[in-house]
């Protein structure tokens, strides 16, 4: 009985976010640490995001909720999902920590100073589905901007130096 209510915690929590993401091992290695943690992280699409900065919070993802996005600490108030009121909120980064292994892979979390109880996001998850507004691209933006840029070629607007500077740019972006 305990096995099975543990696995369907288990199942629960992966649905809410909480599992492995695809963070691979150079991916996690790209942080900044000190003997106090990880200071900052260079995320997939480029954004940088360091401890003591502000982040956005962008739209929900789920039926009134954030997907990847939650509130509580866990031991005073429980841990669920942000409400969707918070999109457009700014938030404070505390701290940033990785979790997971080489073999499973890797997690990175922010934790942000929330407006009542603190927030936690599974950093790349949340840039992936826009539940964090950044200055970085997508895979899929990064690749609508390549192909608004070779319209412009071809209609004479832009030159093929001007467009090959923005491919090159663009090309990191795209998977």
């Amino acid at each position: 009985m305990k096995n099975l209510i543990l696995s369907m915690c288990m199942v629960a929590l992966s649905t809410m976010g909480f599992g492995q993401s695809s963070l691979n091992y150079e991916m996690a290695s790209s942080t900044s640490k000190n003997i106090n943690g990880i200071l900052e992280y260079t995320a997939s699409d480029g954004s940088v995001w360091k401890v003591g900065e502000r982040l956005t919070l962008g739209t929900a993802t789920g039926a009134n909720v954030f997907t990847y996005v939650t509130m509580g600490d866990g031991i005073i108030s429980p841990v669920m999902p942000a409400n969707a009121n918070w999109g457009g909120q700014e938030a404070e980064i505390k701290k940033i920590r990785l979790s997971g292994t080489k073999r499973q892979g890797y997690t990175l979390w922010v934790t942000c100073k929330g407006p009542l109880q603190p927030i936690h996001l599974n950093i790349e998850k949340a840039i992936e589905v826009g539940e964090v507004v950044t200055d970085g691209y997508t895979s899929d933006q990064a690749l609508e901007e390549l192909k608004r840029a070779k319209d412009k070629l071809d209609l004479g607007l832009i030159t093929q130096e001007e467009f090959d500077k923005i491919k090159l740019e663009l090309s990191q972006y795209i998977k």
